[in-house]
C-alpha cells in the first residue's frame, strides 16, 4: 500500500481547464481504489496524481476513461497539456494518461540527472505505480517518442503496442545541434510580460500557440515551464544513434512521420528497412509538431492502430481501417518487403 497525493480538478470549460475548481485528495491507493479512481474520473474530472522517483517528482495526468491503457508522452520543451486533444479523443474506449517528463512542466524543473536512462525508468515506475498489473500501449512524439521507444525495448512486458509520432533512433552526428536548441531556448526574453508579449515574441504556430498556452506565471510574467540548458542536455542524450534497441524491439509498432516533419524521405525508409514488419502512416502537409497542426488525421491513424488487432493481423490495410482520411499510409511486413512497397491514398 501506498501513499498517493490526487488533485482532482472539476472542468467546465475546454481542455485548457480555465474555469474550475479544486480539490485535494490524499488517499491510500490499493489496486482496487486505483481501479475506483479510474471509474469514477471520467470526462468531467481529471486526476492530477504526482509520482515521486528518487529526489524526482514526476506529474501525470489522468485524463480518464474506460479500457485499455494509453499512455502519452510529449516531446522536447513540451508538456502534457499540449497532447490533451489527443487525449480527449481517445477516452471513450481507453483510460489514458499523460505524463509531464522530466524537466518539463509540472516534473521536477531542474533533475540532476537527464540521461534516458533516467527518463525510461521514470515511466516505468509510473506504469507500475498507477496500473498495476496492466500492460499499455505508449505514444510519444519527438522526444517522447524515443521514450517510449526505449520503454518498450527494456520493458515489453509492460508494453502492448507503440506509437512513434516523428520519432526516430539515428541520432545526430552535429555535436552543435544540442547547443543551437539551448540557445534557442535561452535567447527568449524570459519573463514574458504578458501573453501578448509571449506571442509577438514566439510567432502564432500551432507550436508556439502550444508553449504559450503552458507558460507559468510568476512574480513579474510568465515563463516557460522548462530551463534552457535542462533541454540542451536533456536531447544531447536522444542524439545518440539507438538502432540496436529498434532492431531487436518486440513490440507491435507504428511509426507516424509528417510530410514536412524533421526526417528525410531516406531517414524515415531506413527505420522501416532495419526493421520490416513496423507500420508506417505518413501525413501529407503535417509538420514535426503533427499532434497540433494535423490533429484530425493524426488521431484517426491512432486509434485505427491502437484498436485493431495487431498481434494476429499484422498484413491488414490500416488505411481501410480508417476509412477516408487525409493520410498516405504505408506498412512494410516480412511478407511486404521495402522495394515496391504498397501504398494506398485517401483522398478527402
Amino acid at each position: 500500500m501506498r501513499t498517493v497525493a490526487v488533485l482532482a480538478t472539476t472542468a467546465w470549460d475546454d481542455a485548457r481547464m480555465t474555469t474550475r475548481e479544486t480539490v485535494q485528495v490524499t488517499a491510500e491507493f490499493t489496486a482496487e481504489f486505483t481501479a475506483q479512481v479510474t471509474a469514477e474520473f471520467t470526462a468531467e474530472f481529471t486526476a492530477q496524481v504526482t509520482v515521486r522517483r528518487g529526489d524526482v517528482r514526476l506529474a501525470v495526468t489522468d485524463r480518464g476513461g474506460a479500457g485499455p491503457a494509453v499512455v502519452l508522452l510529449h516531446g522536447l520543451a513540451g508538456s502534457a497539456r499540449e497532447l490533451l486533444p489527443t487525449a480527449d479523443a481517445l477516452t471513450d474506449a481507453f483510460h489514458v494518461l499523460l505524463i509531464d517528463q522530466r524537466g518539463h512542466g509540472g516534473s521536477t524543473r531542474r533533475p540532476a540527472d537527464v540521461s534516458r536512462q533516467a527518463y525510461v525508468d521514470d515511466v516505468v515506475a509510473v506504469i507500475e505505480q498507477l496500473l498495476p498489473g496492466q500492460r499499455v500501449s505508449l505514444a510519444g512524439q519527438s522526444m517522447g517518442a524515443h521514450t517510449a521507444l526505449l520503454v518498450a525495448a527494456a520493458r515489453p512486458d509492460l508494453v502492448d503496442r507503440l506509437v512513434l509520432l516523428e520519432g526516430h533512433v539515428a541520432g545526430s552526428d552535429r555535436a552543435e545541434d544540442a547547443r543551437e536548441l539551448g540557445a534557442f531556448f535561452a535567447s527568449w526574453p524570459t519573463p514574458f510580460s504578458d501573453v501578448a508579449g509571449a506571442r509577438a515574441f514566439l510567432g502564432e504556430s500551432p507550436l508556439a500557440r502550444a508553449w504559450v498556452d503552458a507558460l507559468e506565471p510568476v512574480e513579474d510574467g510568465l515563463r516557460p515551464r522548462f530551463d534552457a540548458d535542462v533541454m540542451e542536455r536533456a536531447i544531447a542524450a536522444v542524439h545518440e544513434p539507438r538502432w540496436a534497441e529498434w532492431e531487436a524491439l518486440q513490440v507491435p509498432t507504428l511509426a507516424v512521420f509528417a510530410e514536412h516533419g524533421m526526417f528525410t524521405a531516406a531517414q524515415r525508409d531506413e527505420l522501416i528497412r532495419r526493421r520490416p514488419h513496423t507500420r508506417r502512416a505518413d501525413i501529407p502537409g503535417a509538420g514535426h509538431d503533427a499532434h497540433l497542426d494535423a490533429f484530425e488525421p493524426w488521431v484517426r491513424i491512432l486509434r485505427g492502430f491502437l484498436e485493431g488487432d495487431v498481434g494476429r493481423d499484422r498484413g491488414r490495410d490500416l488505411g481501410r481501417d480508417l476509412g477516408r482520411d487525409a493520410a498516405v499510409l504505408r506498412w512494410r511486413t516480412p511478407a511486404h518487403p521495402p522495394p515496391g512497397h504498397a501504398a494506398v491514398g485517401l483522398a478527402p
